[in-house]
């Protein structure tokens, strides 16, 4: 069981105790359900889910047990099935972060298309962009030593490799980690001593600077080329 972090108390959140890390043997227990339709929709169908029903019977002295309901419509016939639901379950937190890079960050809520098909293809371009931005924070920390061309073009790389040079903090982005710490400067994450490692909030605000400055960087390139076609000066 991950450990909760302590919360000080805000204008619109009671503060919380800080939970320390334990492992707990939880029951599991799962059942299949139908929900009615409202009055006003009598003429639906009812929705098939299946609840699944954890809890912690015997918690440490002084400890609030968990206890878990969780609703799914993913069919459970085996106690295997229930087991992995509840295994996706405990990943919530990764989920929720994939969110809210999409949301706040890829900003897809506030796509304007006119049509559904359209807004499904975005929200699935989005929807790889964010995925892309939390695997480079996550293995930006767990793997730093992997080669920076597992997630970064070679134009990206020039890019960070001359904007590392005009930094004394940052080395050449040859490795992951490196070039992972250029984009969360471009984000502006001082990676002060007491700092720790970039979050996704200024991954996101690195990476889109770093598109700007490829754009432009190509756009560059691209002059120079036609100017050396037509033999400008």
């Amino acid at each position: 069981m991950g450990r909760q972090s302590a919360r000080p108390k805000r204008s619109k959140q009671k503060a919380r105790p800080e939970r320390k890390e334990r492992v707990a043997e939880c029951a599991l227990r799962y059942q299949r359900i139908e929900l009615q339709p409202p009055p006003y929709h009598s003429d639906k169908k009812p929705i098939a889910l299946w609840i699944l029903h954890v809890v912690e019977d015997n918690p440490p002295a002084g400890v609030k047990p968990i206890e878990w309901f969780l609703l799914t419509t993913i069919e459970i016939t085996a106690p295997e099935q229930a087991e992995r639901c509840l295994e996706w379950y405990c990943l919530r937190w990764r989920i929720e972060d994939w969110h809210r890079v999409l949301k706040s960050g890829c900003r897809a809520e506030e796509l304007q298309h006119k049509t559904a098909e359209r807004l499904k293809r975005a929200i699935a371009m989005h929807a790889v962009i964010a995925w892309r931005i939390m695997l480079m924070t996550l293995l930006g920390r767990e793997m730093p030593n992997l080669a920076a061309e597992v997630l970064f073009s070679d134009i990206e790389i020039k890019v960070l490799t001359a904007f590392a040079a005009t930094r004394k903090h940052l080395k050449p982005p040859k490795q992951l980690g490196d070039a992972v710490r250029a984009v969360a400067t471009l984000g502006g994450h001082m990676a002060r001593n007491h700092d720790g490692p970039p979050g996704h909030q200024i991954m996101w605000q690195g990476v889109i600077t770093l598109h700007y400055m490829c754009a432009g960087y190509v756009l560059d390139r691209e002059t120079v080329a036609a100017d050396e076609m037509h033999g400008a000066p």
